[in-house]
């Protein structure tokens, strides 16, 4: 073989392997890059011509979102449905196969199940290779009760909120409501801008109907923080329920000229009472006192061990619930009574409320039951999850007896059912904004036995609606209701 010819072999393997390298590059590499693109058409019309999987409640009675097909569209083969329009919105979110990229909550979160890409679709995913099949989405199955969902938006319509309720015992969320709501199918179909100014109109109302208040807003707790304050102190053995705690009108802030008093100016009893007494007049002044001697690190390690500094991931991501370290004396005396810089979501509030129920065990909250093939046989079950012992078993059900009183010599009567022991919580926390109060109940029902736990939270950007006890706590009883009757 001569020189040149030589040279032109080794040109052309060189081209070759180079050509091998560049579709590598491309198939493997960059290809997550390619289908992320904004131009890609070729994803987007895979999207459009794909039947999506179905999302529906744990029994399968009743859908909440689903394909059907579009009759004489341009190009879209099917378009996503919510049969329950805007009562589920926050938990399925929306999947507007007509703008690329915007899908949300669920329909983001089980993607690859609802795509027929999950791993534990795998088999299917075969079994299509060698048959020729078309591939099969497969279905998603949540741990939501109907009644509980139903009793929540009835609860919160017309008002600015939200509520979570779990069950106790396994972390399983019963109901998730977030108000004011969206209609999910509004954000569904063919037409691209129709789409976008819908969505458009609703980014940039006010009121923020796409919020998920439950997961991704943090509100002040108020006094419903007072189960968490009471946790730290039983657990370090500051008092216990029955020690008689110095409760006077005001109490004197450390290094500022600011007093502290109940809410409204009120007393609490003649100025000494029983902590458990305290706790179900939601006194201010002894918590707060208490507080401070206590110290900043103890209320914080008894946050987290709550749940207090992880975000969740159920699998909606929302944001973690904030206990920063008080700096000075004060801000821990208005910390231990649920103000200053203490945050919360209804999510966290839920888990704390379902901690004293669960005996301290602190469950790791899920919404998604099952993961269902195309002809909806079981692929995967969920099972329960502990995140943390949050408080003894003892220290607990001292906390319980104490919400029972409550409920029912407190300040939580309206969240009374008769005939049944309720445990609860009211929170009337101030907003800093002008004279805005957030209102709240958490707590969980039967007393003894507890289903269902329930944290709801009202705004009250004026401040005229009353207390949590009048506001709040009316609506966590008829969704205890819902969760006790099933």
């Amino acid at each position: 073989m001569n020189a040149q010819i030589r040279r032109l072999a080794v040109a052309l393997i060189v081209m070759i392997l180079a050509l091998m390298g560049a579709l590598t590059y491309q198939q493997f590499f960059f290809a997550p890059t390619l289908n992320a693109h904004p131009l890609n058409r070729r994803v987007t019309d895979a999207y459009w011509n794909q039947e999506r999987g179905k999302i529906v409640t744990g029994d399968g009675a009743l859908v909440l979102a689903q394909s059907l097909p579009v009759e004489n569209g341009p190009e879209v083969t099917y378009a996503r449905n919510y049969p329950q329009g805007a009562k589920y919105a926050h938990i399925t979110g929306y999947f507007p196969a007509a703008i690329r990229g915007q899908m949300t909550d669920l329909e983001k979160a089980a993607e690859p199940i609802l795509s027929g890409k999950a791993d534990s679709q795998w088999m299917q995913r075969l079994q299509d290779l060698f048959t020729g099949a078309q591939p099969q989405a497969g279905n998603v199955s949540l741990t939501i009760n109907p009644a509980v969902q139903d009793a929540m938006t009835a609860a919160l319509s017309g008002k600015t909120g939200a509520a979570v309720a779990l069950n106790p015992k396994t972390g399983e969320i019963l109901g998730m409501a977030s108000s004011p709501a969206f209609d999910p199918n509004s954000l569904s179909g063919p037409d691209g801008n129709a789409l976008q100014n819908t969505y458009n109109a609703l980014i940039a109302d006010p009121q923020k109907p796409l919020l998920n208040r439950a997961i991704s807003e943090l509100y002040p707790p108020g006094s419903t923080f007072k189960i968490v304050t009471t946790a730290a102190l039983l657990s370090h053995g500051t008092v216990a329920a029955d020690t008689i705690v110095d409760a006077p009108d005001t109490l004197d802030l450390p290094g500022t000229d600011v007093k502290l008093s109940n809410f409204a100016g009120e007393s609490c009893g003649n100025g000494q009472v029983p902590l458990h007494q305290a706790f179900a007049l939601s006194c201010n002044t002894p918590f707060a006192a208490l507080g401070m001697q206590l110290g900043g690190e103890p209320l914080q390690a008894q946050a987290k061990a709550f749940g207090f500094g992880t975000v969740p991931n159920v699998p909606l991501t929302g944001v973690a619930s904030e206990f920063p370290p008080p700096e000075a004396p004060s801000f821990l005396a208005n910390a231990a009574i649920g103000q200053q810089s203490v945050r919360v979501t209804p999510l966290q509030m839920a888990m704390v409320a379902s901690t004293i129920a669960n005996d301290g065990k602190t469950m790791t909250p899920y919404l998604i039951n099952q993961e269902l093939s195309s002809d909806f046989q079981v692929l995967k079950q969920y099972a329960p999850q502990v995140l943390s012992q949050a408080v003894s078993p003892e220290i607990a059900a001292s906390i319980r007896q104490m919400m029972v009183e409550v409920v029912q010599s407190g300040t939580g009567k309206a969240a009374g059912i008769p005939g049944l022991n309720v445990a609860g919580k009211t929170g009337t926390a101030e907003t800093g904004v002008g004279h805005g109060l957030d209102h709240w109940f958490v707590g969980f029902a039967p007393a003894e036995n507890p289903r269902i736990a329930v944290a709801i939270v009202v705004e009250d950007p004026q401040g005229i609606r009353g207390t949590g006890g009048t506001v709040a706590a009316p609506l966590a009883r008829s969704i205890l209701q819902a969760g006790v009757s099933q």
